[in-house]
């Protein structure tokens, strides 16, 4: 089994880190790995709200100008399911399975953590496995088994 969380998307190619995983599993073999879903709510926020207005915030709270406008920049996400997904299979990977996670609104924890983890709970256990509004978790959990070579005959 390989587990890998939040680790591909540091590679220069997260394609070949997938192929390099799949060339080592044995057959049979599970990966499960997690990543930043592209297009959540969450990152939604972070870059319209979020990352925009965090250099004021820091601002005011004394830090070093220079810090404030080039310490904390969004970084892209390159992942989106349906394409990660495409991908695992091309490689070879088989009965693969999609969770979403992640299901908290970051400045509404902060503003009323009660009602923010009962909102959280209700979302991860209505849309932990849909495919219609996984998108609103900012994770995404997918496994993925390799192919059982196939028994050779022998003459």
């Amino acid at each position: 089994m390989v587990f890998c969380g939040g680790v591909l998307r540091y590679l220069d190619s997260w394609e070949k880190g997938l192929q390099e995983i799949y060339r080592v599993l044995k057959p049979g073999g599970v990966l499960v790995t997690t990543f930043y879903y592209r297009f959540s709510l969450q990152w939604i926020y972070m870059c319209l709200l979020g990352r925009p207005l965090l250099p004021l915030v820091l601002m005011l709270r004394g830090r070093p100008l220079k810090e404030c406008f080039t310490k904390h920049k969004a970084e892209p996400l390159l992942f989106s399911y349906h394409r990660f997904t495409m991908i695992c299979q091309e490689i070879g990977f088989t009965r693969l399975e999609c969770q979403h996670s992640g299901f908290e609104f970051y400045p509404f924890r902060r503003l009323c953590p009660v009602i923010s983890r009962y909102v959280y709970l209700k979302l991860e256990s209505i849309c932990f496995k849909s495919r219609t509004f996984g998108w609103l978790g900012s994770i995404c959990i997918v496994k993925g088994v390799k192919k059982r070579s196939l028994p050779t005959s022998g003459s």
